[in-house]
């Protein structure tokens, strides 16, 4: 994915920069394996999803439905498949995102798959809309960092210091977290919408940023 993106971009990065990069992605690459993580594959389609927007809108459609069907939190990049020149990359993520989410239908049957689905809508849906931290996964992100200096956390150990400076309520953090992150997302969509398309790149390297200090739960192998 590094080197596609340097070759199609032009960018003017030596092959020691290139390893460099890659072998400091190398330690949050083996935890995620360790631990049966799919994030980093799902962040190299998400990645070379952009990258081959523009010359090979059907690849990105695959990859960017890929990536969205391993995990939901790619979907949040599909604004900037909007901009005039990556338009067609919508249509073929549309055909195969159903493809891949219809396809389970012959596996499980339609009940099972109607259940499976249930099942992972209320998991996913009370991971981000419960009012506290999980005390095995501190968020990096706005709305970890919120609930961690404005609210009266208990500390996963007794060792541990009260580090918040307010007392707020949880679900008043959480609130300010989302009005907060929707606010600053439809900006930066505005944005991006009406820039220069010879800075889409740019935009590009920016939304990862975006997306981890606005996502629920930024962990720091993310």
């Amino acid at each position: 994915a590094v080197a596609l993106a340097i070759k199609i971009r032009h960018l003017q990065f030596s092959r020691t920069a290139g390893v460099a990069c890659c072998a400091f992605l190398l330690a949050y690459v083996e935890m995620a394996v360790h631990y049966g993580n799919v994030q980093p594959l799902v962040i190299a389609w998400l990645f070379l999803s952009l990258v081959l927007s523009e010359r090979y809108p059907a690849r990105s459609g695959i990859l960017f439905a890929l990536s969205v069907t391993f995990k939901l939190w790619p979907i949040f990049f599909l604004p900037w498949f909007l901009p005039r020149g990556r338009r067609r990359v919508i249509a073929f993520f549309a055909f195969w995102m159903a493809v891949l989410w219809i396809g389970p239908v012959v596996v499980f049957g339609p009940a099972h798959y109607r259940s499976l689905l249930h099942d992972w809508y209320l998991t996913a849906g009370r991971a981000g809309t419960t009012y506290t931290e999980f005390a095995y996964f501190p968020g990096q992100s706005l709305r970890g960092i919120l609930l961690r200096y404005f609210t009266p956390i208990v500390p996963p150990l007794a060792t541990f210091p009260r580090i918040n400076v307010l007392s707020l309520d949880p679900r008043t953090a959480v609130m300010a977290w989302g009005a907060i992150s929707s606010a600053v997302y439809m900006s930066f969509v505005v944005c991006l919408l009406r820039s220069d398309k010879r800075k889409l790149w740019a935009g590009d390297g920016m939304a990862f940023v975006l997306y981890s200090l606005l996502e629920p739960y930024g962990v720091k192998s993310g």
